[in-house]
């Protein structure tokens, strides 16, 4: 997370995404669903940027970075014998960022692709050069 926010066109490593979905495993199979929940979101949203790389702009890294620190705060109240808060909003930010995402496919933007502009309504003789 840290070398994201350090520069946001870096790509999403493999281990970041694969961290995420080690803890929704291990955590469901411990019963842990509130966890398990937050990281598989967390995971899903990592594995469409790694697919379809992202500009990490303030929304994209203020709510990886809450998936993160929400995650830690998690695994440290089960330390202390405490029970993880559910956290439906966080959930559902992650899927508008990967659903955002998804949609970005199209046309590149708020990616690091960008798709040229084709003005369809111009015949085509008029748009070669």
């Amino acid at each position: 997370m840290a070398t994201i926010e350090a520069d946001v066109m870096h790509p999403v490593s493999h281990e970041f995404m694969r961290a995420a979905h080690t803890l929704t495993s291990s955590s469901r199979t411990t019963g842990f669903d509130n966890v398990a929940d937050v990281a598989h979101a967390l995971g899903t949203w990592l594995a469409e940027a790694i697919d379809f790389p992202p500009e990490f702009d303030a929304r994209r890294l203020q709510v990886t970075r809450l998936a993160v620190d929400t995650l830690a705060s998690m695994v440290r109240a089960i330390a202390a014998q405490q029970p993880p808060v559910s956290e439906p909003m966080l959930i559902e930010e992650l899927k508008q960022l990967r659903e955002g995402l998804q949609q970005s496919r199209r046309t590149g933007q708020g990616t690091h692709i960008r798709m040229p502009a084709i003005d369809l309504g111009t015949p085509v003789e008029e748009r070669l050069p």
